[in-house]
């Protein structure tokens, strides 16, 4: 009996990407997805790991743009999405490691870029033990992606936030990682 892994292989997701426009919901207003992955992303959304449960707490719920837990897109279910900035953000575990999943990893990285998505990875280690320095590289990525027309304002959908130079320096400012207070202390370096 074969062993099941957890992730497609790499051939089965080179051939989603050939039969991708046959079997995707599409919407002019949302990025295309796989309608069959919505229950699994709902249980996923119930179910985080440690690490995405404590980066959505202590910092991406009260991100001044609207993130959106454990998305599905494409033949994926993203851990976190922000329309606003076109950001995925992965949060990998120890399963991410190998090389085979890297390669994964990255050609799931290459069809979420074909969408105009820009990604960025960080680790559940990074998470749990250096969780200052995992908020900051969120952080300064999403500083540097300007807003998408639809993406204007505050998590509210308040206007004011990313139409003029003021709007998206105050939107710089509260962009910024958690107060020290909440940051555990760094575990070996």
């Amino acid at each position: 009996m074969g062993t099941l892994t957890p992730y497609p292989s790499i051939q089965s997701l080179n051939f989603s990407i050939m039969k991708r426009s046959h079997s995707l919901t599409r919407s002019e207003l949302f990025l295309a997805y796989d309608r069959t992955l919505i229950q699994r992303a709902k249980e996923m959304r119930k179910n985080p790991t440690p690490a995405e449960k404590k980066l959505w707490d202590d910092y991406l719920s009260t991100f001044p743009h609207r993130i959106l837990r454990q998305r599905p897109i494409d033949h994926f279910i993203v851990d976190f999405f922000c329309a606003a900035l076109r950001l995925v953000i992965e949060v990998d575990g120890e399963i991410h490691d190998s090389e085979q999943s890297q390669a994964r990893d990255d050609l799931r990285s290459k069809i979420l870029h074909s969408y105009g998505l820009q990604v960025v990875r960080v680790t559940n280690a990074e998470v749990m033990g250096d969780f200052g320095r995992a908020c900051e590289r969120i952080r300064a990525i999403a500083e540097e992606i300007p807003l998408t027309p639809l993406g204007r304002g505050d998590r509210k959908g308040r206007e004011g936030i990313g139409g003029e130079k003021e709007g998206i320096k105050k939107a710089k400012e509260t962009i910024s990682p958690p107060t020290p207070s909440h940051v555990p202390p760094s575990q070996g370096g």
